[in-house]
């Protein structure tokens, strides 16, 4: 973390690994004797995971500052679950938000990119998902009273989503 006059960096990483082994089947003796136990070494699950995040915060004067959040995560894994798999996902992220106060009128306007990709592969299929997310958005909120305030707001929005699966049989 960064800290200077009118604001602050900070920066953010994060790896993280992941191994779980699947129990097998349990018959019912076993399953009431010992619910935990595991005959089989077979069924697992690995994933790697990357995680990076950049955070601005900037004061333009006491009223006014902007934040801004840059994030990406990349997951890559495999494993066996009665047949063998790999998955990666992808998301990327920025989000820039304006706030701001005009005497006791609070306002936030923002606009927030959304990009994601994910894929698993099986022994019998491929599943892709794509989907890319725009929002601008606007937020005002007049006090009236000490416990009353009225919040408008507007957003707009787009959602495009690629999904696809291809089976092999």
């Amino acid at each position: 973390s960064y800290d200077y006059e009118k604001g602050m960096l900070q920066a953010t990483y994060q790896l993280n690994q992941q191994k779980q082994l699947y129990a097998g089947a349990l018959t019912e003796n076993q399953l009431r004797n010992n619910p935990r136990q595991s005959q089989n070494n077979t069924d697992f699950s690995e994933n790697g995971e990357n995680y990076i995040a950049v955070k601005h915060q900037h004061f333009m004067n006491s009223n006014w500052y902007v934040d801004t959040h840059f994030a990406g995560r990349y997951l890559e894994g495999n494993g066996v679950l009665f047949s063998s798999f790999q998955q990666i996902r992808q998301t990327n992220s920025v989000e820039s938000i304006l706030n701001g106060k005009i005497g006791n009128t609070n306002m936030r306007s923002g606009l927030a990119l959304l990009k994601t990709k994910y894929s698993l592969k099986g022994t019998l299929f491929t599943t892709t998902d794509n989907q890319d997310r725009e929002d601008i958005y606007s937020q005002i909120t007049f006090p009236f009273f000490k416990r009353l305030k009225l919040v408008t707001g507007i957003r707009l929005a787009e959602v495009r989503d690629e999904f696809m699966t291809n089976a092999s049989v």
